[in-house]
């Protein structure tokens, strides 16, 4: 008896476009002056396409200058926009860009179980991380038995390597940091003659915060920590680099100070009872210093020669500078903000859950919320927000985020180690639920 013809396959299906939201920046070739507004107009901060109402109001209202200079608009993560709940790596088809889908065997391009290459299928690539039963998921590429200090400066990359504090505060450590190379026993190890407390990474060497003093010590591990500026700083908390000057914060002083990286130039760049955390950007033309306090944001800037106050902001936690556009960004309990220095507008997004790291790049901010252990990123065009990564449940809050190229990094305090993972979310990732839905 003949046997029927079995039926013809079904072809897979087409791989979604890349997300169209993705918008590249020209980079700047003049500095101009923030105020000059007949020169240089002001500049509007990207707003949310797919929001309610009054945000559409306030949307359409400020690039016609309806609404006063230095207005801010605030947005609610995930309002009026569909959630699909699906975590990276738990489950879906065997395949999808990002996490892949769980599945995968033993064929003809290897084992697609736990092949990075071929994750899930033939061809389908985990950038950062590792093919774990056939979806991609995070890797953990750095362990310290000494663990890793929960400082200001947290955990920071540079030229493919991860740099930190030991818990104990005693050693700068160092590791490759290759996000598809599991950890392994390759530390550097800079041992510094006093306790450190906060660490800033600049082009000739590594320089550190101690009790009473600023050491250097060069990148290589064979090298010694000298005594970099030797002065009475009595609670000096943080530490910032940028354009070959070194400037830190000091609360029981209450100073803001710098000093070039040859040791020349110290100064005073303001006197504030209460700073606590630093950053700076600074190049040919133009010093820009953001620093926290207890009440707000502050900054000075050469372009005007002027200190003031950027925000007054009950108990920030983070703050960070971009220089190269402008924008100053801080967390609080349950906010980012994003104040543009030129236009003066602010950008807000609440409903987050206690930021316990922050990040960002030219395209994306990124944080990790304590109390769901959830890694979300926001469009700095559209500030729509997704989901990246979710710890298991009963595990620590990632923390000291870092981004570099394709790939999200991140601390695991409990344990000291750094994992590695993509930063681009799944396609199959829909925007996130308001705070309503959780």
């Amino acid at each position: 008896m003949t046997q029927p013809a079995p039926p013809p396959p079904i072809p897979p299906q087409e791989r979604p476009p890349p997300s169209a939201l993705r918008t590249a920046h020209a980079p700047r070739t003049a500095r101009s002056p923030w105020n000059d507004r007949a020169r240089h107009p002001p500049r509007q901060l990207p707003l949310p396409r797919r929001v309610g109402a009054l945000h559409a109001l306030c949307a359409a209202l400020l690039p016609l200058a309806l609404l006063p200079l230095g207005s801010s608009c605030t947005f609610l993560l995930g309002a009026e926009q569909d959630y699909h709940l699906h975590d990276p790596g738990d489950g879906g088809h065997a395949g999808a860009q990002g996490e892949g889908g769980q599945g995968g065997s033993v064929g003809t391009c290897g084992d697609t179980r736990s092949d990075p290459d071929n994750c899930g299928t033939c061809g389908h690539v985990c950038p950062c991380g590792q093919c774990l039963d056939g979806a991609c998921a995070p890797l953990e590429i750095v362990r310290d038995p000494l663990g890793i200090a929960d400082s200001p400066s947290g955990a920071i990359l540079r030229d493919g390597r991860a740099y930190w504090i030991s818990a104990d505060g005693q050693h700068i450590r160092s590791a490759l940091a290759d996000p598809r190379t599991p950890a392994d026993a390759s530390i550097d190890d800079y041992l510094a003659p006093q306790p450190i407390r906060s660490l800033a990474l600049a082009d000739d060497g590594m320089y550190w915060l101690a009790a009473t003093a600023i050491w250097f010590h060069p990148y290589t591990p064979s090298g010694s920590a000298t005594r970099f500026h030797d002065v009475d700083m009595q609670g000096a908390t943080d530490i910032a680099t940028s354009g070959g000057y070194v400037y830190w914060v000091d609360p029981m002083v209450g100073t803001v100070d710098g000093i070039r990286e040859d040791g020349t130039d110290l100064g005073t760049v303001s006197n504030d009872p209460n700073p606590l955390r630093i950053d700076a950007y600074r190049d040919e033309t133009v010093e820009v210093v953001v620093w926290m306090t207890p009440y707000g944001i502050v900054r000075s800037s050469t372009v005007d020669n002027l200190v003031r106050k950027v925000a007054d902001w009950d108990l920030p936690i983070h703050v960070r500078l971009d220089g190269q556009r402008h924008h100053v960004f801080w967390t609080a309990d349950r906010a980012i903000v994003v104040h543009d220095l030129e236009t003066e507008e602010e950008v807000t997004l609440e409903g987050i859950d206690l930021p316990a790291g922050f990040t960002f790049d030219d395209e994306y901010v990124y944080w990790s919320e304590t109390r769901s252990g959830e890694i979300r990123r926001a469009s700095r065009t559209t500030w729509k927000a997704e989901r990246i990564h979710r710890v298991p449940t009963g595990t620590s809050s990632p923390s000291h985020l870092m981004v570099q190229d394709e790939c999200l990094y991140w601390v695991d305090q409990p344990t000291g180690s750094i994992h590695a993972f993509s930063k681009a979310p799944s396609t199959e990732h829909a925007a996130m639920q308001t705070p309503s839905d959780r």
